[in-house]
């Protein structure tokens, strides 16, 4: 992979990609109707390309003890073709790394935030000792495309794609990147270009649209699907996150930070956590935006966008859990110009 543009720039390119260059390499934000794909997402099927992301190949007889002793996720409950998303915490119970683990037959691999897979070696490195396990980059080597929507477990060629091409890894997502269900594709770059195409050509009702960035990320905002560094990092504790509901095992025994999860869980102390937010079209903002009730500050903003449907805004937000609660879940912006109301709608799951 050029450290200028993924593997399938000039695939994308002609499917009339609108570029982004908010990364380190530009990636597809749009391909002419935001509105459009956001639909089809919510509504269908659509092929997102992530190969910007990185991967980390854990390989070796102790990979699976490994990673289930060390990360929050239970990693033995997982079978070949399945996922699930884990931390590894510090023993203060905070986010050191982020993963999606996608695991196969006879490995695992560790997909990160954009340029992360190094830093997640090394701390990952730091527990392998006596054990058979090897960590590896592939990121340059490999594609990751997901298909993603309510359609996306219907795809005809799920069942046949190993067979059809080789080395094509899938994988199935519970809640893909976006939020949505979906699957994954882990592909050598040699084949990306053949295989989307197979894709974006599948001649059933799954029959996927290119999608970009930008609906990937308002959807995933809407519903509360954190990111690591941008809403969320090594200064949070996991229960303010959220994510221990879907990414710590209650059941599986100790990990790094175990403990802190535990005793928060049991009784509680907690006095921020991440909340979605919704409020009026029209009100600028950006990460870092300061939020108020009444006089006091009761968080900021760490992610935003501007929604498809009902003329509003959807934002994430690191809150004083006592702000919210009197403030009766109604905020506003710490600036005096800007008298829209942020309405405090869930939190992340």
């Amino acid at each position: 992979m050029s450290t200028s543009r993924i593997p399938l720039y000039p695939f994308w390119l002609k499917h009339g990609a609108v570029w982004s260059a908010g990364f380190k390499w530009p990636l597809p934000d749009h391909f002419g109707d935001i509105a459009g794909e956001y639909r089809t997402l919510t509504g269908h099927a659509v092929l997102f390309d992530l190969s910007h992301r990185g991967r980390v190949e854990v390989s070796g007889q102790d990979r699976v003890n490994l990673l289930h002793n060390v990360l929050t996720q239970d990693i033995k409950a997982l079978r070949s073709g399945e996922s699930a998303r884990a931390l590894l915490l510090s023993a203060q119970g905070k986010c050191l790394a982020d993963f999606r683990v996608f695991v196969f037959q006879d490995r695992i691999i560790l997909d990160t935030e954009p340029g992360l897979q190094q830093e997640s070696m090394a701390l990952l490195d730091k527990y392998i000792i006596a054990d058979d396990v090897t960590l590896r980059d592939i990121t340059t080597e490999t594609c990751l495309l997901t298909m993603e929507g309510p359609l996306s477990g219907e795809c005809s060629l799920s069942s046949e794609v190993k067979n059809r091409f080789t080395g094509v890894e899938l994988v199935r997502l519970p809640a893909g990147f976006s939020g949505e269900a979906g699957l994954g594709f882990l592909i050598p770059n040699s084949i990306a270009e053949v295989l989307a195409t197979t894709l974006l050509g599948e001649n059933t009702k799954t029959k996927p649209i290119p999608a970009g960035f930008a609906c990937l990320d308002q959807r995933r905002i809407e519903l509360g699907i954190v990111r690591f560094k941008q809403d969320f990092d090594e200064d949070t504790l996991l229960p303010e996150t959220g994510l221990e509901i879907i990414a710590a095992s209650g059941t599986k025994g100790c990990y790094p930070g175990q403990e802190v999860v535990a005793r928060i869980e049991t009784y509680g102390g907690l006095k921020k956590r991440i909340f979605t937010l919704s409020w009026p079209a029209g009100y600028a903002f950006s990460p870092g935006t300061i939020l108020m009730t009444g006089a006091h500050k009761a968080g900021r903003i760490t992610s935003g966008t501007l929604c498809c449907e009902g003329n509003k805004m959807a934002g994430l937000a690191i809150l004083d859990l006592k702000a919210v609660g009197e403030a009766q879940n109604i905020l506003s912006f710490a600036d005096t110009t800007a008298a829209a109301s942020l309405t405090v709608t869930a939190n992340p799951a």
